[in-house]
This record gives structure tokens, C-alpha cells and sequence, in this order.
């Protein structure tokens, strides 16, 4: 199963965030969850391993869920935050 890059990572979780704060209708939010990993070609568990991954390096979690809390309020992220050539999940 391939890795998720850092760029990938945090653009996915982004979305995801904003989908949760745009409804409390958990069907719809269910749905929301399924387009936004399918538009992105991802899975749940490819997911879940990136974030399990990034456990073993907690300043890069640190940077990445601050980059990650900056596109969710609309500020673009710093490029020294997230790596787009590094990847979440090693190989």
C-alpha cells in the first residue's frame, strides 16, 4: 500500500476538518468523508497509518497538524511546515 505524502496528508485532513464544522447531520458528514478520500484516491486506512506513523516523530506531527489547522482557517501553510517530497507512511 503506497505512503501519503505530507502534502496529500495535510490538504486531506484540511477538508475533512471543514466537512466536520459544515454539518451535524452525521449521514451527510459520512458522505462528506467517503467523496473527499475517494476524490483524493485515498483510504481510511492509508489514513490511519499516516497518523500512526507520524507517532514516532512527534515534531513533525506538530508541524504538520499546524499546518493542517492553518488551511482549515484559510491561511496558507508556511512551506517549511510540511514536506510535499516527504512521505507520512514509510514505505
Amino acid at each position: 500500500m503506497p505512503g501519503v505524502s505530507d502534502s496529500a496528508f495535510v490538504a486531506t485532513m484540511a477538508e475533512l476538518r471543514r466537512a466536520e464544522g459544515s454539518t451535524t447531520d452525521t449521514v451527510a458528514l459520512a458522505a462528506a468523508r467517503r467523496r473527499i478520500l475517494q476524490q483524493r484516491g485515498l483510504t481510511v486506512e492509508q489514513m490511519d497509518r499516516a497518523a500512526r506513523a507520524l507517532a514516532n516523530d512527534p515534531q513533525r506531527a506538530a508541524d504538520l497538524f499546524g499546518a493542517i489547522d492553518k488551511r482549515v482557517a484559510n491561511v496558507p501553510a508556511d512551506s517549511s511546515h510540511a514536506n510535499p517530497s516527504r512521505s507520512a507512511v514509510k514505505q
